[in-house]
């Protein structure tokens, strides 16, 4: 029997750092990375994040049931946080596990090293990425040849 889909972003990792006070600038999902980004004003505003080669420290848009957002739909067509929605977001640590968005197209195996893919998902690492040190992150999963948008369990290593 294959084990069930964790149905949480947040699948081991402190509680404690969450930030939940700044809204979304954009339409954002569960799982994507995001940064922050000046609104005007001297307001900061979350979206996803936009560098491939980001090595900044990763925060993750993580689901909020307390506020009836949910996992479902589980779709980057239908986006959960809405312009102006606070989000709740996790900064990643080094050993975190967290249920992220693969995009469409990679061919993933278990203990692949991945990296953002610079619109919020992640994709496969290359060799030139590698050694650029932009890798962040380890396949936990084996999903194969990803068609769609898919959320898989990943490890921040990095």
């Amino acid at each position: 029997m294959s084990p069930l889909p964790p149905n949480t972003i947040r699948v081991s990792g402190d509680r404690t750092d969450d930030i939940n006070n700044i809204p979304a600038g954009i339409a954002i999902c569960p799982g994507y990375l995001v940064e922050q980004y000046a609104f005007g004003a001297g307001l900061n505003r979350w979206r996803p994040n936009t560098a491939a080669a980001d090595v900044q420290k990763p925060f993750v848009a993580l689901d909020s049931p307390e506020w009836n957002h949910s996992l479902t739909p589980a779709s980057l067509t239908s986006p959960l946080y809405a312009i102006g929605d606070l989000v709740p977001v996790w900064p990643m640590e080094i050993g975190d596990l967290g249920w992220l968005w693969i995009l469409s197209g990679q061919n993933i195996a278990n203990s692949d090293y991945l990296q953002s893919a610079g619109d919020g998902t992640l994709k496969k690492a290359t060799a030139t990425t590698a050694a650029a040190n932009v890798v962040q992150f380890q396949s936990m999963e084996n999903p194969g040849a990803v068609t769609v948008p898919t959320r898989i369990v990943v490890q921040r290593v990095a």
